[in-house]
């Protein structure tokens, strides 16, 4: 059949059940007759659920809530990102008829949503990373101050899904909302969850001073911050460097390099042992993707030019859990120890004696 809105009819025919299916955030029980799968709420106030079911038909329903840190507003702003996020897949072409709604009230707020396709790297995780919006959005509606919006988007097959992303114009605004999804094809849909987020590690920090070295072409650049991230396994790590200074005008962008067995800041690096970098250009965002082997990685976050004073704030996602820590000057290390007993060996006169003293990797 061909993709339609919800009728009076229709909205008559669910109050009694229906063939849509709802994936509502809330766990209050559904009275209305819908398949209703329903998530684990924590008691964090992220508008997030721990966890979340894929639902399955030609109509679906999902019910969620713009609350905290959910409340991301459009893509004008960088909180866009942590906006609930709902996956589409369709195993064959389809056309899909979409209506984001929201409880009516005298403060209406504007909606609206973008549609964007995954890909092997972030298949089922949060979508953190739009880049070039003529590229990236492959759907949007109007942002408008009305109860509900509408858009009809064909979809072609893929094995990686589609990312429905619903949002107020402005963050920061509390509203629960629907999304109704009527296809003439079946689809899944699955709202996001802690499930499904990406492991994460989360720095705010600043260049200034000594530590705002510049890029790799200033003789300052390992002055930067340096961070070290030690992947047990093959894995997906993505890099998301934010500043906050609408003012600030220089480029920023992030090294990664190969490491092994290091405790403290580099002093200095090859080129050869550089894995990747990413695009200096916008001032205000700077993403990079990559696959990593396992080993140890320094990431050092830099702006272009050197004594570039300004605060950052650095993400790390990974698909598998990956060690990550600040790095330190190498003159700020100190260990302390005990010559006793057995470990009081004395010097390499006596080899045999020799290896019982403390030793440190």
């Amino acid at each position: 059949p061909a993709p339609r809105l919800l009728s009076k009819a229709d909205q008559t025919a669910l109050t009694t059940g229906t063939n849509i299916q709802e994936q509502s955030v809330s766990a209050e029980a559904n009275r209305s007759g819908f398949v209703e799968q329903s998530p684990i709420i924590t008691s964090e106030d992220d508008g997030v659920a721990a966890k979340t079911a894929p639902i399955r038909g030609e109509e679906i329903r999902i019910k969620g809530e713009w609350k905290g840190r959910s409340a991301g507003g459009c893509l004008n702003f960088p909180t866009w990102r942590w906006n609930p996020q709902i996956f589409i897949t369709v195993q064959a072409d389809a056309t899909l008829k979409i209506t984001l709604s929201q409880e009516k009230a005298k403060d209406l707020a504007q909606i609206g949503f973008y549609i964007v396709h995954c890909n092997k790297r972030n298949s089922y995780k949060r979508y953190i990373s739009i880049g070039d919006q003529n590229q990236s959005v492959i759907g949007k509606v109007t942002f408008k101050k009305v109860t509900d919006v509408t858009l009809e988007q064909p979809l072609t097959r893929s094995k990686h899904p589609y990312v429905i992303i619903p949002c107020t114009f402005s963050p920061n605004i509390t509203r629960q909302f629907t999304l109704d999804i009527i296809s003439d094809k079946e689809i899944v849909g699955q709202m996001i969850s802690k499930e499904l987020e990406w492991f994460t590690f989360h720095d705010r920090g600043e260049w200034k001073d000594e530590t705002a070295g510049g890029c790799a072409t200033y003789p300052t650049f390992l002055n930067n911050p340096q961070y070290l991230i030690t992947v047990k396994e093959k894995s997906v790590v993505n890099i998301l460097l934010l500043t906050e200074d609408e003012d600030f005008e220089n480029a920023i962008n992030a090294y990664v390099i190969k490491v092994e067995g290091i405790l403290s800041k580099l002093t200095k690096f090859i080129t050869t042992d550089l894995v990747t970098k990413g695009e200096f250009g916008d001032p205000s965002e700077m993403n990079l993707s990559m696959d990593l082997d396992s080993g140890q990685y320094v990431i050092i976050p830099c702006t272009f030019d050197a004594k570039q004073s300004t605060l950052y704030d650095l993400r790390i996602f990974s698909n598998t859990n990956i060690g990550s820590k600040i790095l330190g000057n190498a003159d700020e290390i100190k260990l302390k120890g005990e010559w006793k007993g057995p470990t009081a060996a004395g010097c390499m006169n006596n080899p045999i004696l020799f290896r019982n003293n403390k030793q440190y990797i």
